[in-house]
Parts: C-alpha cells; structure tokens; sequence
C-alpha cells in the first residue's frame, strides 16, 4: 500500500440533512454508522472545509493511498486510470 501523492487527504462529513438530528442527540456517532460520507481530497480543499464546518463535524482522517482512490468518492479531483507501467514508479 504506497502513499499517493502528499496533498491527498480522506476528508470525512457530515451531510447537512443529517446535522439536526445528531445535533438534537448530543452527539455526532461513529463512523460510518452515524451517516458521515468519506472522500478522497486535496489537502488545501479539506482543510478549507474543515474551517468551514461551524457544526466542528468535518475532519481529516488521514493521508490518501492507493487503496483508497478506489473505495472513496473523489471531491474536486480528476482520477486517471492507470498506465502500464507506472507501477515501476
């Protein structure tokens, strides 16, 4: 499992229709039973969303991998397939 490039983040949220109930709860749950949606991100882009997230919900979870481009929907990212080749780099 290599790293993608360093900018690539798993940015995890909280969608805004489900914000009152937990709100109302006391408390956000856990992933991803409480309903929160993970994506592949640019750093810059989840860091500007994290800032953004007056409820405090919206978190960088880790740095990006390989084997996450796959499992994850990509926010504001173009994903290529693969090369032959590009393996060895």
């Amino acid at each position: 499992m290599k790293t993608v490039a360093q900018d690539l983040v798993i940015l995890e949220t909280m969608p805004d229709h489900l914000r009152a109930s937990h709100r109302a709860a006391g408390n956000w749950g856990t992933y991803p039973h409480n309903g929160a949606t993970r994506v592949v991100c640019e750093r810059a882009i989840a860091e500007q969303e994290v800032e953004e997230d007056h409820d405090g919900y919206a978190a960088i979870q880790r740095a990006a991998t390989d084997d996450d481009l796959p499992n994850y929907d990509h926010h504001g990212l173009l994903v290529l397939p693969a090369r032959p080749g590009d393996e060895d780099a």
